[in-house]
């Protein structure tokens, strides 16, 4: 009795002994299976980032490329739309500066026509100074340089600098009558981005280009971003008020605020502007959306018809909204240019 008591107690121990040993192996199976199946993850991912982060790379190193290549294009299209315009206007201007059926300039801010051959004629004949936007002749004219860095406000410099020897345009197309100045006159002003230099001028445009490859970078970024505003446009009817295929709309659909020192602003594009100054309540500056150019990295808005009240001859406040390329929607700077005449800068992937 005693024996089969015992035989049984070895045949317990010896099935829970195998059923350890299984269940042991089964373990030691499973943690390999799940360590390769990590491995193998982890080596996937990694992979992943790698390629990710070749990409990414690859697309740095080629952004000044592309850059360069952009501003090639733009260059040569550039030449095509100021061939044909006077010296020192800008392309977002060529409507200003066409002559009439009887070839005729009209001074821009009066009722003042002159023959279109009177343009840059080195002689001041508008009040305005708007016909003489290539020479010194005038005391208020402004002289576009021809090349204009993608993503800002155009650059220009007052015409009383044109053919006075300093280079500054990076292409030096404001020194077009190659007037020279004495060697040892020193140049300590910085009146636009990079340093100054004597005339002859040289092209060193290639050079600003590459001190903005950080803003190239964004660009390039921003591109992809881009078209997130250009699906959301896709169902809308009137495209054409939301600028190239109204990849502007989607900022239609927000509103953004901005604190400065003294003022709250709020902006709801292609909706209204307001100041406020707490505790009095907000004022409209701006509310009728009104396009002043339309061109590829150079896109402004104007916010028309605000409020009258403490404002000069008892015009409206408005409002013109820059928009630069960034990665991301938000108020950069709000500034009053003069009175009752407000500018914002606004970053957007819209304007990539």
């Amino acid at each position: 009795m005693n024996f089969h008591i015992i035989r049984r107690k070895y045949r317990v121990l010896f099935l829970i002994a195998i059923v350890g040993t299984i269940y042991l192996c089964f373990q030691i199976f499973s943690f390999k299976v799940l360590n390769f199946t990590s491995q193998k993850e982890m080596h996937h991912k990694a992979r992943q980032n790698s390629m990710v982060f070749e990409d990414i790379e690859h697309n740095i190193k080629e952004v000044s490329n592309d850059n360069v290549a952009e501003f090639n294009q733009k260059t040569v299209d550039n030449d095509k739309d100021l061939s044909s315009l006077p010296r020192g206007v800008h392309v977002s201007m060529s409507e200003m500066y066409l002559p009439d059926s009887r070839g005729k300039f009209k001074c821009h801010n009066s009722k003042i026509h002159i023959p279109f051959v009177a343009v840059n004629d080195d002689y001041c004949d508008c009040p305005d100074s708007s016909d003489e936007p290539g020479t010194s002749a005038c005391l208020e004219s402004k002289f576009y340089c021809t090349f204009q860095n993608p993503d800002i406000e155009p650059q220009y410099i007052p015409g009383s600098r044109v053919n006075d020897g300093v280079c500054d345009c990076c292409d030096g197309s404001d020194e077009w009558n190659s007037i020279t100045v004495f060697s040892g006159v020193q140049l300590t002003d910085k009146r636009m981005k990079g340093s100054l230099s004597h005339a002859p001028c040289k092209d060193d445009c290639s050079k600003v280009l590459k001190e903005n490859e950080e803003d190239a970078k964004i660009r390039s970024f921003g591109k992809r971003l881009r078209q997130t505003y250009l699906e959301a446009a896709k169902k809308i009817s009137n495209k054409q008020d939301y600028g190239p295929n109204g990849v502007f709309y989607k900022l239609s659909l927000e509103c953004f605020e901005f604190d400065s020192v003294e003022y709250k602003y709020k902006l709801c594009p292609f909706h209204s502007v307001t100041q406020q100054a707490f505790p009095n309540p907000p004022t409209d500056i701006g509310k009728v959306p009104v396009w002043k150019v339309k061109l590829p990295g150079h896109y402004a808005l104007k916010m028309d018809k605000g409020d009258a009240s403490r404002c000069p001859y008892g015009k409206t406040r408005s409002t013109v909204i820059n928009f630069i390329c960034g990665l991301t929607d938000k108020i950069i700077k709000v500034s009053e240019e003069e009175k009752c005449t407000y500018s914002i800068r606004f970053s957007t992937p819209a304007a990539c």
